[in-house]
């Protein structure tokens, strides 16, 4: 069902790009999709030598913004997105990450039932290079056991936009896994809801799954 703009909180997906082209297209398609309406979404490009701005560019939608230029990573161009974003809540999406169904963002809305939640994850379908087989990962909230080992789905997850700016941000200085930083960093501020369900498909692939080492 098509979301009132005035009624509902404003969120925004971000996307960091870097050589995306063979990507973008489905996980930007799926963001344009959702079925609610009071939403943004910013691309944060790393000056791709590829096609993906210019398949960016191709949009003419009012929801979608875009900047190119140099950053040091995939942390530094989501506090580049951050301070430009004009979302009450904001989520995360990998470049090859997509919404699985069209009313995934209104889902985690309708999670929102009090001014204490800040933060709202779901659950994720991780699919390998061949798309042949899968695990879904993404477990209620638990802080206790966030020191051990990220028991959340990151993607698609909503943070409230003050607890973010609360915490000073994403670390730079981390290649990967600068997202369980900063939920152990934010941790005790968290007020969480779990949403039950599979919202982003995402590959099992990347840096962090080719270069583990690199999170520290």
């Amino acid at each position: 069902m098509e979301k009132l703009k005035n009624n509902f909180p404003k969120i925004t997906i971000v996307i960091a790009t870097y050589n995306s082209e063979k990507t973008i297209k489905d996980c930007l398609e799926s963001c344009l999709r959702q079925d609610y309406s009071n939403k943004e979404i910013i691309i944060a490009d790393a000056k791709s030598i590829d096609g993906t701005m210019k398949i960016v560019k191709e949009y003419n939608n009012p929801d979608l913004f875009f900047f190119s230029e140099l950053d040091s990573g995939i942390y530094d161009a989501w506090n580049k997105a951050i301070k430009i974003s004009k979302g009450d809540w904001i989520c995360f999406l990998g470049s090859d990450d997509f919404w699985i169904s069209n009313d995934s963002i209104s889902k985690l809305v309708e999670e929102i039932d009090n001014e204490k939640t800040n933060f709202i994850s779901a659950k994720v379908k991780v699919y390998n290079s061949s798309k042949k087989n899968f695990f879904v990962m993404g477990k209620k909230w638990d802080y206790k056991k966030l020191s051990d080992n990220i028991n959340i789905a990151h993607p698609g997850s909503l943070h409230r936009m003050d607890l973010v700016k609360k915490h000073n941000l994403f670390d730079n200085k981390y290649v990967i896994a600068g997202d369980h930083d900063f939920l152990i960093r934010s941790g005790k501020d968290i007020y969480a809801k779990f949403l039950d369900l599979e919202i982003i498909q995402m590959q099992d692939s990347g840096i962090s799954n080719t270069k583990p080492f690199l999170a520290f």
